[in-house]
């Protein structure tokens, strides 16, 4: 029986494979030229893996049973070894790998923006994620942040006044005097990790995430009222029973 694959011309991911061959590996090459090798050629792989996103898949599990069963991933990989989903994880999370990558996507949009496919006068961001609140803890216990308030409500008075009544407008108060000071110091406040704070600038951003939390607290205190213990954050007047 006849074994070799043949594939319509018109079929998109025989269409890609073509444009996909026209573009220059050397990048990729050199980078993959020092990490370990697998029985696949780099720039098959690449192909495998952008046909498949084509298609919508990205697992690198389901993508190894693309290669194994579909006609046109067989007809892909042009004779060489079906990679397995650890060799396709390897190949396309490898860091020496990224910036070829890159290279390889810009000089294919590149060409389909020549050829006329595509047109950059509108571009749309697909895949964002936004993060639910029914997927994050949402349980507010009044007896847990009447705890958490007296501690940051201790901190405060220490910080603001060691002897008097703490007010909100004692705490404000401070934070001006502060920001004033780092001012007329000129202290320029540098942002992230590696980047040494003086300590008016420490004493100030405490104060200010205490006084933040403070006020959240309160909040969240409020909400709960004299008579419930607890409430949910998707909906507050929800009251919240613990399993038992």
């Amino acid at each position: 029986m006849p074994t070799e694959i043949r594939i319509s011309k018109h079929n998109a991911l025989y269409q890609a494979s073509i444009q996909l061959e026209e573009l220059d590996y050397t990048k990729l090459y050199r980078a993959y030229s020092g990490i370990r090798k697998s029985q696949i050629e780099p720039r098959v792989l690449f192909k495998v893996l952008v046909c498949a996103y084509m298609k919508g898949v990205y697992s690198s599990r389901k993508i190894e049973e693309l290669c194994r069963e579909n006609l046109v991933f067989r007809w892909l990989l042009e004779d060489q070894k079906t990679p397995d989903h650890c060799t396709i994880a390897r190949f396309r999370g490898n860091r020496n790998l990224q910036e070829a990558f890159e290279d390889l996507f810009f000089q294919y949009v590149k060409k389909l923006e020549n050829k006329g496919y595509t047109e950059h006068s509108e571009v749309f961001v697909d895949g964002t994620k936004i993060e639910s609140k029914a997927n994050r803890y949402t349980f507010v216990w009044l007896k847990q942040v009447s705890k958490q308030l007296e501690k940051i409500k201790a901190r405060l008075k220490e910080l603001v006044c060691p002897q008097g009544n703490l007010t909100s407008t004692k705490v404000e108060k401070r934070l001006e005097q502060l920001n004033t000071e780092i001012e007329a110091q000129g202290i320029e406040v540098k942002k992230g990790r590696g980047h040494h704070k003086p300590g008016i600038v420490r004493e100030r951003d405490e104060l200010a995430l205490l006084y933040r939390r403070w006020m959240e607290y309160n909040r969240k205190k409020a909400i709960c009222g004299e008579n419930r213990n607890s409430y949910s954050k998707t909906d507050t007047d929800a009251n919240c029973v613990r399993a038992m």
